[in-house]
């Protein structure tokens, strides 16, 4: 037997248990980095949420506002409406975001003009917001996020 393969035969077990926990460590690096992105999706999902939530508060501003603190208040759900948009927008596909911001916008204030300000319902308006909201799910579902790269 060489030195070379004794040496072999006495570390050859040790490095195999550090090329092992070498994979380890790499899969636990990976799957900490996928459950960071995926958080930080999250989040962007629900701001984009909210963002679409103040649209529909804003845009109800837009015709039921009668004073100077409800056009105030509509001013305010405009800029926080865009600004959780374009915050979302760091994380998120632009057109994604965007489509998912303007329907969740349409469907609601369809849906609040009717439960909160009298406006008739009918089939019709119902299957549509139906259909759009079912758009919306399925472009958040499909949509595959990579995470950005660190500019230099």
């Amino acid at each position: 037997m060489t030195t070379r393969d004794a040496s072999l035969a006495r570390d050859g077990p040790a490095m195999l248990r550090a090329f092992l926990s070498f994979g380890k460590e790499l899969g636990r690096r990976r799957g900490t980095l996928h459950s960071e992105v995926h958080g930080i999706m999250n989040r962007s999902w629900l701001l984009l949420l909210a963002a679409g939530v103040c649209e529909v508060g804003w845009v109800a501003g837009l015709k039921h506002a009668s004073n100077a603190g409800e056009w105030a208040l509509t001013a305010f759900g405009i800029v926080l409406s865009f600004a959780g948009l374009l915050r979302a927008t760091r994380d998120l596909p632009v057109g994604t975001a965007y489509a998912v911001f303007t329907g969740l916008g349409a469907a609601g204030t369809v849906l609040a003009e009717s439960l909160f300000f009298g406006a008739e319902w009918n089939a019709v308006k119902l299957l549509l917001v139906a259909v759009l909201i079912v758009g919306i799910g399925g472009l958040k579902m499909t949509t595959d996020v990579k995470p950005k790269e660190a500019s230099a």
